[in-house]
């Protein structure tokens, strides 16, 4: 039952995970580095390392690029606001599942002590539970050739104006 119970959370919260991504290498460790949240440096004045914005696939933003003061603060403004609401939905649904589970265990009568379910249906939610997490992972790892694509072409575009 608690399976199906973190089903149904990772369900409610799987609209987050199509969700603006933030990414960017670590500089103590090289380690690529994936958010939600975009880090404190992003767009603004301070210096730190290159990060790339990606929306549903695709690479909306990359601070490599220079923008004028006001585009610049608008995007800094719009990336915090966005993932300040994003943390709201997210806790609005994590309140909502609780506030059902609270509901479904009062109207539990006493005297019933809930059954395990049986394990072939333990099995298909941990099977979908599996399968949510693999999407999540393939989402990630194509967000990751995307950006290692546009990495790419943005390097080979610089060596050809060296060149020149």
């Amino acid at each position: 039952m608690r399976l199906l119970l973190w089903f149904l959370i990772l369900t409610a919260a799987s609209p987050l995970v199509s969700a603006r991504m933030y990414q960017w290498d670590d500089p103590d460790t090289g380690t690529p580095q994936l958010s939600g949240k975009p880090p404190y440096w992003y767009r603004s004045d301070e210096q730190g390392p290159r990060i790339f914005v990606i929306e549903n696939g695709r690479v909306v933003d990359d601070t490599a690029v220079k923008v004028p003061d006001n585009q610049r603060q608008q995007l800094r403004q719009e990336a915090f606001l966005r993932a300040e609401q994003d943390q709201a939905k997210f806790q609005a649904k994590l309140e909502q599942a609780a506030r059902l589970k609270a509901e479904r265990d009062r109207n539990l009568p006493e005297e019933v002590v809930p059954v395990e379910e049986p394990p072939a249906a333990e099995a298909a939610v941990t099977d979908a539970a599996a399968s949510a997490e693999a999407e999540v992972s393939a989402e990630a790892e194509a967000m990751r050739g995307l950006v290692q694509e546009w990495e790419k072409f943005r390097e080979e575009s610089a060596k050809k104006i060296v060149h020149e």
